[in-house]
């Protein structure tokens, strides 16, 4: 396994023991959203923000299953 593969792991790991960690990511991902980009919505920030995470952290992981989408646009109502 790569050092980078290894980082990710160690991410990965560190999210499900602790889920404030977390949840730190995603909100500090949110306001990033809202502040630049002024999505204003909280729901849709937070997707966007789990949605980011879950590319960056589980894209490539050895479970099949870890990239299904967690929402669309669509669920957003914006169009595809």
């Amino acid at each position: 396994m790569n050092e980078i593969a290894k980082a990710r792991e160690t991410i990965r790991a560190a999210f499900e023991k602790d889920s404030g960690f977390k949840e730190g990511y995603v909100s500090n991902i949110a306001m990033l959203l809202h502040d630049r980009y002024g999505i204003t919505d909280q729901k849709t920030r937070n997707q966007a923000a789990e949605d980011l995470l879950q590319l960056i952290f589980y894209s490539g992981a050895k479970d099949s299953d870890i990239m299904k989408p967690t929402s669309t646009a669509a669920d957003h109502g914006l169009s595809e």
